[in-house]
């Protein structure tokens, strides 16, 4: 493989996953050329519809249905805080 590739990452993402992916991507396919977008996902569903992107890691899935999708992970999130708060379920 050979050629340019843009990808667009959350900051948040991009921040964990730049810098591996561009090592991996370089060992594994040196002819490739890797260009790295950060921004927030609707801006960068927008570039990707307007084909400013080739790939990008998006937290919404609403993006035009000409793109194939591949869920990369399920993720909880929590609100923490004393038991004692009101407003919060007691318990756990």
């Amino acid at each position: 493989l050979s050629g340019h590739v843009s990808i667009g990452l959350p900051p948040t993402t991009s921040s964990v996953l730049g810098v591996p992916l561009m090592q991996a991507m370089r060992e594994r396919y040196p002819e490739v050329r890797l260009h790295l977008v950060e921004a927030l996902s609707g801006h960068l569903a927008g570039m990707l519809n307007a084909r400013q992107l080739d790939l990008a890691v998006l937290f919404q899935t609403d993006v035009a249905r000409r793109w194939s999708l591949l869920p990369l992970l399920d993720e909880k999130l929590f609100v923490i805080g004393r038991r004692d708060l009101p407003g919060l379920p007691s318990g756990r």
